[in-house]
């Protein structure tokens, strides 16, 4: 990398990461719209109460009724059907959990939530023979697009740019407008 002037400081961007905790979940707060944020909600007071349903029911040895994305269970709780729609339940509350937690794996999570959801809403319409259209898949695509568009900053953090001529020290030593960039560190400097 050649410089027009050799004792002038280069130019460039230096990346540096949040690494605070706190300021790593402040902006993932900031990052969450409120509509999901109230949808987390419901959706970790729902699954927890369908997991206790479910246990009731296991215990009691009655029925387990529960619908998601347009499938139906009334069936004993041990039942594959059952059993399956209380593992997408799980799954719904633990995504809920891990967004309103602001943990760094909940985006990749709401991806896969969102193309298992809207892929059961597609079969769940094709089954009911294109009569019933579940309004779910639309509330999953704006979801998913949501999700697609935090989700690096929120897995890696803000990236700030840095200009080197803006701070004299930085990170790796000295650096700045007054920086010597050849790394020669006698008083005659080669030029």
């Amino acid at each position: 990398m050649s410089h027009a002037n050799p004792f002038e400081s280069p130019k460039s961007n230096i990346t540096s990461e949040v690494t605070d905790v706190d300021e790593i979940a402040a902006v993932r707060k900031a990052l969450l719209p409120m509509w999901i944020v109230i949808f987390s909600w419901l959706f970790l007071i729902v699954g927890v109460g369908t997991a206790l349903i479910w246990l009731f029911s296991a215990i009691s040895g009655g029925q387990f009724s529960s619908s998601f994305f347009g499938f139906e269970a009334s069936a004993p709780a041990f039942h594959p059907y059952s059993l399956g729609l209380l593992g997408l339940y799980t799954y719904a509350a633990a995504l809920a959990g891990g967004l309103l937690l602001k943990l760094r794996w909940a985006p990749k999570a709401g991806i896969l939530w969102c193309l298992v959801g809207s892929t059961m809403c597609i079969i769940s319409t094709v089954l009911s023979q294109f009569t019933v259209f579940r309004l779910e898949i639309l509330v999953l695509i704006a979801f998913l697009i949501k999700l697609k568009a935090i989700r690096p900053v929120w897995e890696n953090g803000p990236q700030l740019d840095v200009d080197r001529d803006t701070y004299d020290a930085l990170p790796g030593g000295e650096t700045g407008p007054d920086a010597n960039p050849t790394g020669n560190t006698s008083a005659n400097p080669i030029p």
